[in-house]
């Protein structure tokens, strides 16, 4: 047989051994598990400051996935968490307040243009169609007035009398004309962007105070979190380790390794024999 031909049949058998035992010895790592699956879980203190333990599981224990393992004093976190509540209370009606504050800001804009502003307009609009009415009328009296002095029935100094009534009533007209321009065209756009200005000062201020109210709540969240971080379970079910002698009333800080649970596997329940 040539040198290529016995290489070939090499090649074969060893392929051939590859897909005998690969799947099995895979299959057989798998069900033995691996370094990885055995590896401890370490659960570490998450509350800030020192805090002195109040209960704790012995070395070596077994725990079961989600038991209470280790409950840090969380008495004065609750005495800071009433407190905080007072504040939130405070905060909520300041709050609340400033919302007040800009809604009445608001109202106040609207009540000038919708209100005020279209009263003021009325009122010139009343006191020109009245001068209008007036000045007619006058310049009528002084008409026929002077057609009866042509005729010689008044003397002329009936006109000069009856114009003092049409110079009135032009100037009343005049008048209110030039308030109704100053109204429209001034007083309105002054008027609104003053009051606009008082929305947005308030708005400010609102906003201000719902910042406030909000750091209020999170500082309340944070400490109701900071209270559920001192009890500490088991993330797994397994036998619990201490990487350095841990008892109660001893004091940890934030960050501080607390225990390590190494996996084991769960206890098997025995079926009753007799049970049937």
């Amino acid at each position: 047989m040539s040198f290529i031909g016995r290489a070939w049949i090499w090649a074969c058998l060893a392929v051939g051994t590859a897909l005998w035992t690969g799947p099995t010895a895979g299959a057989q790592e798998r069900k033995d598990g691996g370094p990885a699956r055995r590896k401890a879980v370490e659960v570490f203190n998450l509350v800030e400051g020192r805090t002195p333990i109040i209960s704790i599981k012995p070395d070596g224990s077994i725990v079961r996935k989600g038991e209470l393992v280790c409950e840090l004093e969380a008495f004065h976190l609750k005495e800071k968490l009433t407190a905080q509540e007072t504040a939130i209370s405070g905060a909520e009606t300041i709050y609340k307040n400033a919302s007040l504050a800009r809604e009445a800001a608001e109202l106040a804009v609207t009540e000038y243009i919708e209100g005020t502003f279209k009263q003021e307009l009325q009122s010139l609009n009343g006191k020109i169609a009245l001068a209008e009415t007036q000045l007619k009328n006058a310049e009528k009296r002084l008409e026929a007035t002077k057609r009866l002095v042509e005729k010689g029935i008044y003397p002329k100094e009936r006109v000069s009398s009856e114009q003092v009534p049409v110079r009135r009533a032009r100037n009343a007209l005049e008048q209110a004309q030039a308030k109704k321009s100053t109204l429209e065209r001034f007083t309105k756009e002054k008027r609104t962007k003053a009051l606009q200005g008082e929305v947005e000062r308030a708005r400010t201020e609102e906003l201000l105070k719902q910042s406030m109210y909000e750091q209020e709540q999170a500082t309340r969240d944070q400490l109701k979190k900071q209270i559920e971080d001192c009890k500490r379970f088991a993330p797994v079910t397994g036998r619990l380790s201490y990487s350095a002698p841990i008892e109660v009333a001893a004091e940890v800080v934030k960050g501080q390794l607390l225990f390590r649970v190494t996996p084991e596997a769960e206890p098997r329940t025995e079926a009753n024999p007799g049970g049937r």
